[in-house]
């Protein structure tokens, strides 16, 4: 959940770098041999020229203008996107904190009844040998013996299977808690847990945007309509400015001389026309989605 989170948070900064205008730099060297082109009687013909060296370096920068909110909108859904994963990442820290409460509860019953059961069967051996003790002494039958040497076996068969029970919990919470099974974990005693002291009858409707699935299912809204702008958005034309500014030239020295200069200003305009209906039918999918996210 938490890699899921960075994940998401990644992408929102990558669509806020959308907005901004974008820079790069071009850098290269070639080396060449021109091809002289002539006529002899008519007839042309191609012949090997001057080798030559061409070096050149650009700077490139272009820009978007967001004039129909496409990339805000792509913005607002990588922001409710993360705000989903980071519900998610809440909600798996409270499951987790229930799974360890459960845990710990069912080491210390499972304690409490190994020691209890332990008693038991120290208690019954103990009276048993006091009734072997009065048999022998002729104060006791043999049929209370051997019924009381019976369920003294029994309350030392007990302690395997619950013995057991409190190792399975161990290992349980040591898995939640991401150790090992072999890692020593003390259970607390039964007696040590406690409830509140007070257990509200009513809880305020406030308390309840703070569930995690509450705050997912809103930042789930959040991003269908986002999704559902960017579908609007991309019906309308979209723009683009970029510039240009460099060097070329065939030797070093002429390269940082101002006459090999070269430059470029253009600006360009793209808008759908006719695209068989798509654009409208992910537009119509993306308020569906909307209309359902909000159902």
């Amino acid at each position: 959940a938490h890699a899921a989170l960075a994940k998401q948070q990644s992408l929102m900064v990558a669509a806020q770098g959308g907005l901004a205008p974008q820079v790069s730099a071009n850098a290269g060297i070639s080396r060449a041999r021109a091809l002289r082109t002539g006529a002899d009687g008519g007839q042309s013909y191609r012949i090997p020229g001057n080798l030559y060296s061409l070096f050149l370096g650009t700077i490139d920068v272009s820009y978007n203008p967001d004039v129909f909110g496409r990339q805000k909108d792509l913005v607002h859904a990588a922001r409710a996107q993360a705000a989903v994963t980071k519900a998610n990442l809440h909600q798996s820290e409270v499951f987790l904190a229930a799974d360890v409460s459960r845990a710990v509860i069912s080491g210390a019953a499972a304690r409490a009844q190994l020691h209890a059961a332990r008693q038991i069967a120290t208690a019954d051996a103990h009276l048993l040998k006091l009734l072997q003790q009065e048999y022998k002494l002729g104060d006791q039958n043999l049929q209370n013996v051997e019924q009381q040497a019976a369920m003294t076996a029994a309350a030392r068969a007990r302690i395997a299977p619950l013995a057991a029970d409190l190792a399975a919990a161990r290992h349980a919470l040591a898995a939640l808690l991401g150790q090992t099974p072999n890692v020593a974990l003390s259970i607390p005693a039964l007696q040590s847990l406690h409830l509140p002291a007070r257990l509200p009858t009513t809880i305020p409707s406030a308390l309840a945007e703070n569930r995690p699935d509450i705050q997912a299912a809103t930042a789930e809204i959040k991003v269908a309509a986002a999704q559902a702008d960017v579908a609007t958005a991309n019906l309308y034309p979209q723009f683009n400015i970029s510039a240009e500014i460099g060097k070329a030239a065939m030797t070093g020295g002429l390269f940082f001389n101002p006459v090999s200069t070269l430059w470029s200003l253009g600006a360009g305009l793209a808008a759908p026309i006719y695209n068989g209906g798509s654009l409208h039918a992910e537009r119509r999918a993306a308020l569906d989605q909307y209309q359902g996210a909000s159902d």
